[in-house]
């Protein structure tokens, strides 16, 4: 349906448009601060895609929903872990240290739950992820600096389940849509990748390159599992498709990598920090349609790089520990640009700033030495900041026209360098939108 009926003048000639209402972009190239809390020990582990965030203020699990910060104080002492879309939030607690974890989940509406204790844990469990259903994965080690982990899954219908109780070691890393989980266990003194569905364990030795070291290590939504391992001193990673037993190849670290770190998209796309054997860091980024692109960092001026995000439009975000003041920095890497540190309001050098999470709509959850702060992307066409896109933003483009328009937080909201055709066209694709 049409909603609008746009004519714009040019000196040269007037150009009739139709605009419709539809769900609006975000420009992730202008990011707006928003001060969560002034209070730097809320610690976060996890946020959706509503940018609702889960963590531990003060050992209590907490949750940031609604612009508040909800602490759970039903039990002594605990930590938030992960969540969902549907607004579940779940962490761990305890009534005593050394005492088995309950698992205690806030849910949608607000109310909060004991639903189960981690039998054995003496309070050493951390979830790794949660799906639509409220299904949970997690681990257990079996005491303080441990290296033996246990894991166990968390259903509606189940109830609390082991994962291959029996192996000395088994680690889960991840939950798909459908509950199957993802991990590895270990066998023939090597770690051998693994999936669990309806309780029946898949190894995958007899795979190309995973005969030796091995993990499973995420699902895509699309239940692709993101594969790694380590033939011939090499670092391999891989999509592979258990159904069509089809594998798509991601990079091949050489064997004088480390600190390999990894994290992964919905739909797919990659991200990988690592040093090499002379101490360099670098950032990685693979996509289906790019393949694998990599950026080297400095020594000189960056000692790390963690990759801590990355979401369906590839942006890929991180954290530099940079020299000579031995500052962390938030950075994020867009496609097509070089990574930068993000802007988060910070006064001085001496102050830090970590990212740590980024959604699919591209708000990026940042902690700095005085705040925790989401960067919220403003609405794409938005050109005047109010909100909404319409006539007031497009005749700020067609009077910036041909100039740099005050970047991408004014009209040139693609970050080009100059105001032209795409930003109008991002105007009108947006009309009426974010409202």
């Amino acid at each position: 349906m049409i909603d609008s009926l746009i004519r714009i003048c040019f000196p040269a000639a007037c150009v009739t448009m139709f605009a419709t209402h539809i769900s609006a972009s975000t420009n992730t190239n202008c990011l707006e601060i928003v001060e969560l809390t002034s209070d730097p020990s809320f610690v976060s582990s996890g946020m959706n895609d509503q940018g609702m965030i889960v963590g531990t203020w003060n050992n209590q699990m907490a949750v940031h929903v609604d612009g508040q910060l909800e602490v759970i104080t039903t039990l002594q002492q605990s930590e938030g872990g992960v969540i969902n879309e549907s607004g579940q939030a779940v962490g761990t607690g305890s009534v005593g240290v050394g005492l088995d974890d309950r698992l205690i989940r806030r849910n949608a509406d607000g109310s909060v739950q004991i639903i189960a204790i981690v039998t054995g844990s003496g309070g050493w469990s951390y979830l790794t992820g949660m799906n639509e259903s409220g299904s949970i994965v997690g681990n257990y080690s079996k005491g303080s600096g441990s290296s033996q982990w246990t894991a166990f899954m968390w259903t509606e219908d189940a109830g609390l389940e082991f994962i291959a109780p029996d192996l000395d070691f088994s680690y889960i890393t991840a939950i798909d849509a459908d509950g199957r989980a993802c991990g590895y266990v270990q066998g023939n003194e090597t770690f051998t990748a693994a999936t669990w569905t309806d309780g029946v364990m898949t190894t995958y030795e007899h795979l190309q390159d995973m005969d030796g070291f091995s993990r499973a290590v995420a699902f895509a939504d699309d239940g692709r599992i993101l594969m790694s391992a380590r033939p011939d001193d090499a670092f391999i990673y891989f999509w592979y498709d258990q159904q069509s037993g089809e594998r798509q190849d991601v990079h091949e670290f050489p064997s004088q990598s480390f600190s390999i770190l990894n994290t992964v998209s919905g739909n797919g796309n990659v991200a990988f920090s690592w040093s090499d054997g002379s101490g360099t860091p670098h950032a990685g980024r693979w996509t289906p349609e790019s393949g694998f692109e990599q950026f080297t960092f400095d020594p000189l001026e960056t000692i790390t790089f963690d990759a801590t995000g990355i979401n369906d439009d590839g942006l890929v975000i991180g954290t530099t520990f940079d020299s000579p003041l031995f500052t962390r920095r938030a950075k994020i890497w867009r496609p097509s640009t070089l990574p930068t540190t993000l802007e988060t309001g910070i006064e001085t050098i001496f102050d830090s700033s970590i990212a740590r999470f980024i959604n699919r709509s591209g708000q990026i959850q940042v902690d700095t030495t005085f705040a925790i702060l989401l960067l919220d992307p403003r609405c794409l066409g938005d050109v005047d900041g109010d909100g909404a896109v319409g006539v007031e933003d497009l005749l700020q483009v067609v009077a910036d026209w041909g100039t740099d328009g005050d970047g991408p937080c004014g009209s040139d909201g693609n970050d080009d360098g100059t105001v032209g055709v795409d930003d109008l066209l991002d105007v009108i694709a947006n009309w009426n939108g974010c409202g």
